[in-house]
């Protein structure tokens, strides 16, 4: 009977070490499947936005191309009228030279005529220079706003909010928008950064960027009931009317090296939401480096959180956070930062292109 219990025993130990195995097997091929899952649609995204690249780009061309028909059909008729002009002012000047042998009986010093002749020459082929010119400039100009056109296209093609929760992507919709008025907007949206400090503000706010911002606690209430009757999410609101400011005095480390400023002073937002930014970037430091961050925490006692530019974290009472990982993807603020580079990018190469336009026009004329 002894040896039977031990048997017994030695069974189950086994049978609960394969149980553990299989339990570690399950899980690294659950990671595995989310990892090649995730592998695909970042895949399936970036052949995406190549395709929609190559169609914009097509459409853009197209439309580019009728634009030069368009040019090169006015400047046919430009040419035809300055020649016609020049043939009248050949015949003028023709007669005019037989008018005047005929009267002082003397021949036209043809070296002089020659001087001036080439001189005309010259500076007509100074003035082609000059046109050919402009117009390569202006073509140049017409290649890059189409290019950058196509790549804010491709880009925007995608969900606009790509990235955010499923909660975020639901209050964003028009038809949702439109039937709550209340909505401003999430916190990537609403908070203009800085380049120098956009890293270090994302590290700070994390999640909080996903957080949609309104004008009423009833809003916000009559939001959530919306999403849990659809069961389309979850999402944090921060209405205007009840979030407070906080503030911490930073005047005991403004004097230390590395220190760069209150985070919610880094940054802007809507007038009406001073209360949300400082409510959400009022608490913490920004500082030039890791050791700088560390520096500033200590002489503060540790009361409240430093992060360094490159988004290392000493976090309020001491520990801290930090690392990089291996690949940096697209963050929230990031892409939207980028879209908005684009769109003013694409503003100022239009406005460029219509200048260059008209001195070219003007040059032909």
């Amino acid at each position: 009977m002894e040896t039977l219990e031990q048997r017994k025993l030695t069974a189950d130990q086994k049978y609960q070490e394969l149980s553990q195995t299989v339990s570690q097997l399950d899980q690294q091929a659950s990671e595995n499947q989310q990892e090649t899952l995730q592998a695909k649609i970042n895949s399936n995204r970036a052949a995406y936005i190549e395709i929609m690249q190559a169609i914009a780009g097509a459409h853009n061309n197209s439309q580019t191309t009728q634009k030069e028909i368009k040019r090169l059909e006015q400047r046919q008729k430009t040419l035809v009228v300055k020649y016609e002009q020049v043939q009248h002012d050949l015949v003028e000047h023709q007669q005019a030279l037989k008018t005047y042998q005929a009267e002082h009986g003397e021949l036209i010093d043809m070296q002089q005529l020659t001087t001036t002749v080439t001189k005309h020459d010259q500076l007509l082929k100074q003035q082609q220079k000059d046109y050919h010119e402009q117009e390569q400039v202006w073509y140049q100009t017409l290649k890059t706003v189409s290019r950058v056109k196509t790549d804010l296209q491709a880009r925007t093609a995608l969900d606009e909010y790509a990235g955010f929760y499923q909660g975020v992507r639901t209050l964003m919709q028009d038809n949702v928008r439109q039937q709550f008025k209340g909505i401003k907007g999430v916190i990537a949206d609403l908070i203009t950064v800085p380049a120098d400090y956009a890293y270090a503000i994302e590290i700070t706010l994390g999640g909080t960027l996903q957080h949609v911002v309104v004008d009423y606690i009833t809003t916000a209430k009559h939001a959530i009931k919306y999403l849990s009757q659809h069961k389309a999410g979850r999402v944090t609101l921060l209405p205007i009317e009840a979030i407070k400011s906080r503030h911490i005095d930073t005047s005991m480390v403004e004097h230390l090296e590395g220190f760069v400023g209150l985070a919610a002073d880094l940054v802007k937002m809507p007038k009406d939401m001073t209360a949300i930014k400082y409510n959400i970037l009022g608490t913490t430091v920004i500082a030039k480096d890791l050791e700088s961050a560390t520096q500033i925490a200590k002489a503060a006692q540790y009361h409240f959180r430093v992060v360094s530019l490159d988004g290392q974290i000493v976090n309020a009472g001491g520990s801290l956070t930090g690392g990089m990982q291996h690949k940096q993807s697209h963050t929230l603020l990031s892409r939207q930062q980028a879209l908005s580079e684009l769109e003013n990018k694409l503003t100022e190469l239009k406005h460029t292109a219509d200048t260059q336009e008209k001195n070219y026009k003007i040059s032909v004329i």
